[in-house]
């Protein structure tokens, strides 16, 4: 019983000081609020980066364009020799006609390609087969496995993967850099969000210097003359946490047209991925920024008032 009313207590005086310095509050929690903010809003450029290059992953093939003169059953043979290595996933065929009929496709706007392809007697293209490994990083071993096989030699006359993997290695040292820069803002915000919440303290701690005096001759304990500070750093964090998450939402949702069309026919939403993940990151802000806010007031109190 003892211990509820003094918590009671605790959070009561914890109100009253946030009641007494209202314009203090208002300015801790809209800095305390962007800081969140600046953080969710890295993650979830991070959940981008790392989607997106799961999307470019996704559409890695190793092409393998073969001579025209080919024929379709010698090239279906070796459609089966790469069905049956471990590392491949699949395998497809498009033949010459498709390839043809694609590029007239892609085309189509240039009426000097469209009236070339037209002048062709013959179709100059090969049939193609298009492969897909289990991973990317099986992709190599596909590659010196094609390259073992003599009887590959002299059929293939073009493969594109090398140009794919280029992108993906560009895309994944972008990731890279994103996440070390994530990380350096990160530990700015931290350090604003520590800095805030110790200047705001320290004017609460300094007005109420006289009664925590009283408080400490009267008998009452360290923690007992903390709590209310904790409490209330909580309580900032609380609050701008909240406002974070219910900010964040409809900034998700308004981007979801934008990343539609960025991301093509790979499905992936920013508003879906948040609403999947709100809660966790929402526990995750509130705890570490709850843990900094009682370091913060900690020391505060330790170096002002030498409770």
């Amino acid at each position: 019983m003892k211990l509820i009313v003094s918590l009671w207590r605790i959070l009561k005086f914890a109100l009253q000081n946030i009641s007494r310095n209202l314009w203090l509050a208002f300015t801790t929690l809209t800095i305390i609020t962007l800081s969140l903010f600046s953080l969710s809003s890295l993650y979830m450029l991070n959940t981008l980066t790392n989607e997106a290059i799961q999307a470019v992953k996704s559409k890695v093939d190793i092409s393998l364009y073969f001579k025209p003169e080919v024929s379709r059953e010698q090239i279906l043979k070796i459609e089966q020799d790469l069905t049956a290595f471990e590392k491949v996933k699949d395998v497809t065929y498009v033949s010459k006609e498709e390839s043809l009929e694609k590029l007239r496709d892609r085309f189509k706007g240039d009426v000097s390609i469209i009236e070339s392809l037209s002048e062709l007697e013959s179709n100059p293209l090969g049939d193609t087969l298009m492969v897909t490994a289990k991973d990317t990083g099986d992709y190599p071993d596909i590659l010196d496995y094609i390259d073992s096989q003599k009887k590959y030699a002299g059929l293939i006359q073009y493969r594109n993967y090398e140009d794919s993997a280029h992108v993906i290695e560009r895309i994944t040292d972008l990731a890279r850099k994103i996440k070390k820069a994530a990380l350096f803002i990160s530990i700015i915000f931290v350090v604003i969000v520590m800095s805030v919440l110790m200047n705001s303290l320290r004017v609460a701690i300094y007005s109420h210097r006289e009664e925590m005096g009283i408080m400490r001759l009267v008998g009452a304990t360290n923690w007992f003359i903390r709590g209310p500070f904790w409490v209330e750093s909580i309580l900032y964090v609380l609050i701008s946490s909240i406002l974070t998450a219910l900010i964040l939402f409809p900034i998700m949702t308004s981007l979801d047209p934008q990343v539609a069309l960025l991301f093509g026919s790979y499905h992936f939403r920013l508003s879906e991925f948040y609403s999947a993940h709100v809660i966790s990151l929402w526990l995750k802000l509130f705890i570490g920024t709850s843990v900094l806010s009682v370091i913060a007031t900690s020391m505060a109190m330790r170096r002002y008032l030498r409770v």
